[in-house]
């Protein structure tokens, strides 16, 4: 009788310390990844931009005195989604322009995004890019220009 009962005490203890463990649901990669490159029919991001351009007017003494400087405002707006012809979800963005924020927004042209399970790729002015590579560590290193002609 006592071993049965040394039994039942060890069982309900054994039993007690392994269902008492906290139950842990790992995102997919693909759920993690899209925070750091949201594509959501809406979800735009508005930059302001420092253009300078040294051109080649310099003066008599070759001095860099033709210097050019600018400064507007882009816009890139994630408009819609499609499927492209690897079978991956594809999202169009309108990119806009303008000088001052006082000023309507001017669209300028459409570019393309995706998001892998690898990377998160950027066509712009019909050249991919990879923004990012997956998975995001302080090691992980890329070759941003493996897909154009750049690399």
């Amino acid at each position: 009788m006592k071993i049965i009962q040394k039994f039942f005490i060890f069982f309900g203890i054994t039993l007690c310390i392994y269902s008492c463990k906290e139950d842990h649901v790992e995102p997919t990669l693909n759920q993690v990844y899209k925070s750091y490159f949201p594509m959501v029919k809406g979800f735009y991001v508005d930059y302001d931009v420092d253009s300078v351009v040294h051109l080649e007017d310099d003066d008599i003494y070759n001095m860099d005195t033709s210097i050019l400087s600018f400064h507007f405002q882009l816009r890139e707006q994630v408009d819609s989604q499609f499927i492209d012809p690897t079978g991956d979800t594809t999202y169009t963005i309108l990119r806009y322009h303008r000088d001052a924020d006082s000023l309507p927004w001017d669209f300028i042209n459409v570019w393309t995004a995706k998001v892998t399970n690898t990377s998160a790729q950027k066509v712009e002015d019909n050249v991919r890019f990879i923004k990012l590579a997956f998975p995001i560590n302080f090691r992980q290193t890329w070759n941003g220009n493996a897909f154009n002609f750049f690399s």
